[in-house]
This record gives C-alpha cells, sequence and structure tokens, in this order.
C-alpha cells in the first residue's frame, strides 16, 4: 500500500435563499499535466444549518461528490471522465491525476461541506518530484449575469501558484461556460470576477458599479431569521 504523503482539506460554505433552484460550486484541485500524482479524493458533509419550509414540508438538502477528473495514461495522452449527477457521498481513486472537480450543491440551506484529497507515494518519480515542490494556492471565481448581477456560479481552484497563473485562462473559460449553462444564458451574457475564496458560495449579487460581490446575509429557518454571520468555514493549513 503506498504511503499517504500529503493531505489537502477544503471546506466550502454555500448557500441558496430560492427553494425551487439548486445553488452549486465547484471546488478544482489543480496539480498541472508536469508531475501528476496519484491521489484518493473523498467526499464527505457536514451540514450546519438546512432551510425549513412549514407549508410546503421541504427541507433543505446539500450533496457533495466527485464530478469529473482528467489524468495522464500511461503513454501521456490525456484522459477525461465525468461522473452522473448525483447527490450522495463518494471517493474516487485517481492515478496521474491532472485535476480533479468536486461539485458542491444546496438546496435551500446554508451549509458547509469538506472534501480531503490523499496524495500517494508509489515510488514513481513524478509523484517523488510533485511531493518535494508542492506548495498551493486558492483562488475563487464567480460568473455572473451582466445584466442582473446575479451570481450564476462560483468556481474554486487550489493549486501552484505559477501554474494556476499559467492556466487562468482556461480556467476562466471554464467558470464562463458553467455560469452560462446554468443560467440558461449566452457565454456573452455573463461577466467574471475573481473574489477571496472565502466564505459563502454558489450565491450573492454583484454591484455593477463598484464591482463588488455583496453576500447573503440571513437565511430562513421554519418562520425564523437567523444570522449567517457567525457561521464560517473552517480554514486548512493549504488556504
Amino acid at each position: 500500500m503506498p504511503n499517504v504523503v500529503n493531505v489537502l482539506d477544503h471546506w466550502i460554505e454555500l448557500y441558496s435563499s430560492d427553494r425551487d433552484e439548486v445553488a452549486t460550486a465547484d471546488y478544482l484541485f489543480w496539480f498541472g499535466y508536469e508531475s501528476p500524482p496519484d491521489i484518493l479524493i473523498t467526499t464527505a458533509l457536514s451540514a450546519l444549518t438546512l432551510g425549513v419550509d412549514i407549508e410546503r414540508g421541504a427541507v433543505g438538502t446539500v450533496g457533495v461528490r466527485v464530478h469529473r477528473y482528467v489524468w495522464l495514461g500511461k503513454n501521456g495522452q490525456i484522459r477525461y471522465k465525468q461522473l452522473p449527477p448525483s447527490h450522495d457521498w463518494n471517493s474516487e481513486r485517481i492515478s496521474r491525476c491532472v485535476s480533479v472537480e468536486v461539485r458542491n450543491s444546496v438546496f435551500y440551506a446554508n451549509a458547509t461541506s469538506l472534501s480531503t484529497v490523499y496524495v500517494f507515494d508509489d515510488d514513481g518519480p513524478a509523484t517523488a518530484k510533485w511531493a518535494a515542490t508542492a506548495q498551493f494556492k486558492a483562488r475563487r471565481i464567480i460568473g455572473y449575469e451582466a445584466s442582473t448581477g446575479r451570481v450564476a456560479h462560483s468556481l474554486d481552484v487550489l493549486g501552484d501558484p505559477a501554474g494556476l497563473a499559467e492556466d487562468w485562462p482556461k480556467i476562466e473559460e471554464q467558470a464562463r461556460q458553467r455560469a452560462a449553462e446554468l443560467a440558461g444564458s449566452p457565454l456573452e451574457a455573463i461577466e467574471l470576477l475573481e473574489v477571496e475564496p472565502r466564505g459563502l458560495a454558489g450565491a450573492g449579487t454583484v454591484d455593477l458599479e463598484r464591482q463588488r460581490l455583496i453576500r447573503p446575509r440571513r437565511v430562513a429557518l421554519g418562520g425564523l431569521t437567523r444570522s449567517t454571520a457567525a457561521v464560517r468555514p473552517r480554514r486548512s493549513a493549504t488556504d
């Protein structure tokens, strides 16, 4: 059994105030094409608060799962896999992983979810090189409707700072496409804004004049109102 040489944790807090829509946010672990490691990624759930609608009898739910990943085959070819939509807990073991994307979704709730990546030492030169030089930075980009400022999607990315800077245009394009898909809008109707990767994700409105993200402040709980200001995600050493 290979030894674990690194563990990467990420907590993300999601918010949805619309009982008829699911707010989503993605988290992308980016390792780069040069030294892809072998990893096991697991997704678990820690829900802090769930919305309750007494009249409709609806209780909010939150789900986390590995959504898609890219890896390099033995011959150097790029391979890609997307998993079917699901709100179930799951885990995936990937050899020579380039990137893995975790999908977080929440229905009428405020919640916090955890994703963990275990990096293995498989005695291969790629993993050994990666483990010896790996440094991480977290960045968040949101896609919003240019006409209204409504946030359509949020994408967090964790990876090597130099690699992220080099590949950021590709990541931005991915974020724009996902936001347009979820909003049902053409690409040209979506704008992007990079914000601090802390606190609530997947919801909010952009102040179009000041180019600032205005986050939701309160969530309804069975006819009561509770401030979310004191509810903060745990920060890991890799943030």
